[in-house]
């Protein structure tokens, strides 16, 4: 057969159709791809990859994504910041069912991801961390889950690999001082920095001795004292941007509860800096602001299901 034939239009013009197999299989390969395209990386990787090995092909073809977003997993599991939930995933099956997770989004999004962000509330080990640095070695945006198992050695090889790091996210205060270090040694592009927890004066000195460079700190969610927060200018000459929104501020030495606001003093302080953000409204409303105002070390008891949604923004890089 000829791949060539006319055929007669509606109107009665004759149109020229060719037929080429070949062409045919390639532009529905090209369809899947640019739908595919439009779907998350994390999708793709639960849903879409395992309907057949046409639609997985192109998903390895297609390789496109530049973001893997661990932490839309919570509407695939069950996944929250109760520790019951957080032990689960420690256990066969849930930790089986995260390593498949991690093998297969990193094999479709490999060198292309630059933005990696794991699950807030399913601790991570040396072995998931280097894991993923070694197959996305071009991540310059990272968030870390608010509890890990990660131990220097770990975090000495993963960022051994990530030397183009621009930003992390380090939720809690489970971390050790050596990962300023070790941030400092092997990433020289870190600019920015978010935190959550506790930010004590020995993070802020650590901060300033290993990265002085510092443009971005975002304490927002976080508690902190007031000589603190001085010292953080102080100490970090180069910093431009500081956001402190839904903070508790403590204004003793001691962890008690005697909050006090950003006065027109401490904004004088800051007036250098290009960007600062706090929470104008001394009547604020906000969930976070009030429970750590009543209790900053956190004893009452909060719905978990509410202060996910908060915790929720640590993701967010803008600062």
């Amino acid at each position: 057969m000829s791949p060539m034939k006319k055929q007669k239009g509606n109107n009665s013009d004759e149109v020229d159709q060719e037929f080429n197999p070949g062409q045919d299989y390639m532009s529905i390969n090209d369809i899947l791809y640019r739908i595919f395209s439009s779907f998350t990386l994390l999708q793709v990787t639960l849903i879409i990859s395992k309907v057949c090995t046409t639609w997985r092909d192109v998903c390895l073809i297609a390789n496109s994504w530049d973001t893997l977003d661990l932490s839309k997993l919570n509407e695939y599991f069950k996944v929250s910041p109760h520790p019951d939930d957080q032990k689960t995933w420690s256990k066969l099956p849930f930790s089986k069912i995260f390593w498949n997770i991690l093998t297969t989004a990193t094999k479709f999004g490999n060198r292309n991801l630059t933005k990696f962000i794991f699950n807030l509330h399913i601790p991570i080990s040396d072995e998931h961390l280097i894991y993923v640095a070694k197959r996305c070695p071009n991540v310059k945006l990272l968030i870390l889950p608010a509890l890990s198992m990660i131990m220097p050695e770990g975090y000495q090889r993963a960022f051994e690999i990530w030397k183009g790091l621009e930003a992390i996210v380090l939720p809690g205060c489970f971390f050790s001082m050596d990962i300023f270090e070790t941030l400092g040694r092997n990433c020289p592009k870190l600019r920015s920095l978010k935190m959550t927890g506790f930010v004590s004066n020995e993070i802020v000195f650590a901060l300033a001795s290993h990265i002085p460079w510092l443009k971005a700190f975002s304490v927002k969610l976080a508690i902190i004292k007031k000589e603190t927060l001085i010292l953080i200018l102080e100490s970090l000459k180069e910093l431009e941007e500081l956001n402190v929104c839904d903070a508790c501020f403590l204004d003793t030495p001691l962890l008690r509860n005697e909050s006090f606001e950003i006065d027109e003093s401490i904004l004088e302080k800051f007036a250098h800096l290009k960007k600062f953000y706090y929470c104008k409204d001394k009547d604020n409303n906000c969930m976070i602001c009030l429970a750590m105002k009543d209790d900053p070390l956190g004893k009452s008891s909060i719905n978990w299901e509410d202060l996910v949604v908060y915790l929720d923004e640590i993701k967010d890089f803008s600062f």
